[in-house]
Parts: C-alpha cells; sequence; structure tokens
C-alpha cells in the first residue's frame, strides 16, 4: 500500500512540475508575438510596392476613368491604414517597461492586437491585388 501511495504521490508531483512558470509562459506569449510581429514585417514591402503600383494605375487610368479613382482610392487608403497600423503597435509595444504580475495578460492583449493588425494587413493586401488584376487585365 505505501508503494502505491508513493508511486501516486511521485506522479502528482510531476504533473504539478510540469506546469511552465509564469516567467515560462510569458516568454513564450511573448515569441508568439514577436513571431506574428515578424510574419507582418515580412509584408511591410509588399504594402508600399501595392500602393505604388495602385497609385500608377490610377494616374494612367483614372484620367480616361473617373470610376478607377473610385474604386482604387479607397484600395490605397486601406493599405496605408494598415500600414500605419503597423507602425503604431511597433512603437506603443513595450514589453520591458511591464511589471512581473502584470506583463503576462500585457503580452496576451499586445498579442490581440498584433493579430488584428496582421488581419487588417492580410486583407488590405488581398483587396488590392484583386484590384489590380482586375484593372491589369484588359477588358473585352
Amino acid at each position: 500500500m505505501n508503494i502505491r501511495r508513493s508511486i501516486y504521490f511521485m506522479l502528482a508531483l510531476g504533473l504539478v512540475g510540469c506546469e511552465p512558470s509564469p516567467a515560462q509562459q510569458q516568454e513564450k506569449l511573448e515569441a508568439e508575438v514577436i513571431t506574428l510581429h515578424d510574419s507582418a514585417m515580412a509584408r511591410m514591402g509588399e504594402i508600399s510596392l501595392r500602393k505604388e503600383m495602385l497609385a500608377q494605375l490610377q494616374d494612367s487610368l483614372g484620367k480616361a476613368n473617373p470610376e478607377i479613382t473610385q474604386q482604387v482610392a479607397p484600395a490605397i487608403d486601406s493599405l496605408a491604414a494598415a500600414d500605419e497600423a503597423m507602425w503604431k503597435w511597433m512603437r506603443a509595444y513595450k514589453p520591458d517597461r511591464q511589471e512581473a504580475e502584470g506583463k503576462t495578460k500585457y503580452l496576451e492583449q499586445e498579442k490581440a492586437k498584433m493579430e488584428q493588425v496582421w488581419r487588417r494587413m492580410e486583407n488590405s493586401l488581398t483587396r488590392a491585388k484583386s484590384l489590380q488584376n482586375q484593372l491589369s487585365t484588359p477588358q473585352k
């Protein structure tokens, strides 16, 4: 009977010991935030490129067809807003200024914000690509 209790005690102790510490949880969260950031940063160049391409399309096609400007301007604005959202997040992100007790909550909030920024970037890029393809394809 004592051996059984000892085994259960060791198993229970092992399970408790496997739970990550708050510092480990914070490290994991911070890594997730940085991974999202890096993924979004990789798209920043494409945002600039798409804004430039759409502006060129607007300049070349918009003179002959003002409806083009009505289509392109919101897409350019959406790309600019996504770009600014990323810069705004980066300027505000200060994980080292957080107290240890509040850092987990802060990182969870920042992860949610970064996910929102990333979705905004992806949506604006998808819209811009679609519009660019539509306007670049000769109409029959």
